[in-house]
């Protein structure tokens, strides 16, 4: 597939898909566009195709990919057109829309549940599983870890069973910066937490960044995003791919990796027949890397299932030449620092590089 260009930024003043396509030099500026490859999405809202071919005709994005498959589970979602930070359907366009403009010779499948109750996502996935269409799973949503362990648990038994069918799963870390689980100020006076399902060890757990690039969209620098969600899990133990770099050793560090999330450098989305960017949130970053480990498993020719050490192997042998160092900003009670960080993890990929050595 052809390479992505198109406007640095949308009608809205947020990035269009050739600031992280090339921002962080994708594969499909390599002519791997995720084609023969499948990418899920499990959410508790539609969207709506318009959006989508709009947002995509606007950045010049020719989707080549067969067309979006809906699976419905336990009844499924409609689409609300209305905008609102809490409308389900707008995440649902902002992971659609990023995954196909970065990815657009994938084949969409959305996995559409009635709710974010543990019950609802945890049907979501066995389907997923069960299904065993897509490379990636992608999850834009979280919740304090603590707050139900036994759905906890449920993810990381169902992400080792996608493992084995080769499925990738990952979530968004949250966009309550190091305070997942309750308010503060700075990290002061609340408690710290990490966000399930990103706590799970056989999920990507996906930070945030605010990325910044050239009129090219070439990658000028980042530093991390405040409301990146990380910290140290207390549900789950240190995953022996961490022990070489984790900050501690107490349990899971979260988060993995980081892409840009931060709503002020934020990306521009067409939702409700509008543009209603920039938006940000992990809920960004969490597709952008689904859209980068589709166009892996496309280079690679096969699946990658539970990539989790890979990841931190391609650290530990390629350093900081297959990613890119986030050294500057905090998420309160954590701040980015050379080297793996309770904020930004590894930090974000060099693409292409990173997709010939993970």
């Amino acid at each position: 597939g052809g390479a992505i260009g198109g406007p640095l930024k949308g009608p809205d003043n947020g990035y269009g898909p050739v600031a992280v396509a090339n921002g962080y030099d994708l594969p499909v500026q390599h002519g791997f566009d995720g084609s023969g490859r499948a990418t899920g999405v499990t959410i508790s809202g539609d969207f709506s195709d318009q959006d989508l071919a709009t947002y995509l005709a606007y950045f010049g994005v020719k989707r080549t990919g067969p067309p979006t498959t809906r699976v419905a589970v336990d009844g499924g979602a409609a689409y609300d057109p209305s905008f609102s930070s809490s409308n389900a359907s707008v995440e649902a366009t902002l992971d659609v829309e990023t995954i196909v403009g970065q990815a657009p010779g994938t084949h969409l499948v959305i996995y559409l549940i009635p709710d974010l109750s543990s019950k609802s996502i945890e049907d979501g996935y066995n389907r997923v599983v069960a299904d065993g269409v897509v490379d990636v799973n992608n999850s834009s949503f979280g919740g304090c870890e603590t707050g139900d362990t036994a759905f906890d648990a449920a993810v990381e038994q169902i992400a080792q069973q996608a493992a084995a069918k080769g499925i990738t799963f990952a979530a968004s870390s949250g966009d309550s910066g190091s305070a997942q689980c309750g308010t503060s100020f700075l990290g002061v006076g609340g408690s710290t937490g990490v966000s399930a399902p990103a706590s799970a060890p056989h999920v990507v757990a996906v930070g945030g960044t605010t990325l910044t690039v050239a009129a090219n969209g070439a990658y000028a620098s980042e530093s991390a995003w405040s409301g990146s969600g990380g910290g140290t899990s207390t549900v789950f133990a240190e995953p022996s791919y961490q022990s070489a770099v984790a900050r501690s050793t107490s349990g899971r560090n979260v988060p993995d990796i980081a892409y840009a999330a931060d709503p002020n450098a934020g990306d521009s989305l067409y939702f409700g027949g509008a543009w209603n960017g920039p938006i940000g949130g992990t809920s960004w970053s969490c597709p952008v890397y689904a859209a980068v480990q589709t166009e892996v498993d496309q280079r690679q020719g096969t699946r990658s299932g539970f990539v989790n050490p890979r990841i931190y192997n391609a650290f530990a042998a390629h350093g900081y030449g297959v990613f890119h160092d986030v050294t500057s900003g905090n998420n309160g009670a954590f701040a980015a620092s050379p080297g793996y960080d309770e904020v930004t993890g590894i930090g974000s990929t060099q693409s292409f590089a990173f997709s010939g050595v993970e």
